[in-house]
């Protein structure tokens, strides 16, 4: 079961909304609705008018502008670039590194078989008889 709270007179919520915007504080019905310690949805439902308000002075959401795209393509272009030229140098490295630990297994087992020539080590078969 929930505590009913009594809600705020309109009066409130307009003095809040303009402390908020005094303040210099990001108003948005969310906002609003928490700093009057309501939920979004009961603030919505029961103050429609502010919530028309707070819409209507919303900038107006648009794309981004033309030169602004241009912009974020060459940028994006350009990061492609470089990321394209620093995944090919770690191919590189990669494709080193794999030879180099090839050479050395390689190596390895030449001196191991030195090794066990050199102290005349046996290797004993342990399969069945």
């Amino acid at each position: 079961m929930t505590r009913h709270t009594g809600l705020p007179t309109p009066n409130d919520v307009q003095a809040t909304l303009a402390a908020m915007i005094r303040d210099g504080n990001q108003v948005s019905v969310l906002a609003l609705a928490r700093r009057l310690g309501l939920a979004n949805t009961t603030f919505r439902r029961n103050f429609p008018n502010v919530v028309a308000q707070l819409a209507e002075q919303a900038p107006a959401v648009s794309g981004p502008s033309a030169q602004a795209r241009l912009e974020g393509a060459h940028d994006l272009a350009h990061a492609n670039a470089v990321l394209r030229k620093q995944n090919h140098d770690l191919c590189r490295q990669l494709n080193l590194a794999c030879a180099q630990i090839q050479r050395l297994a390689l190596e390895n087992d030449q001196l191991r078989e030195l090794a066990h020539a050199a102290a005349r080590v046996t290797t004993l078969n342990t399969g069945s008889s």
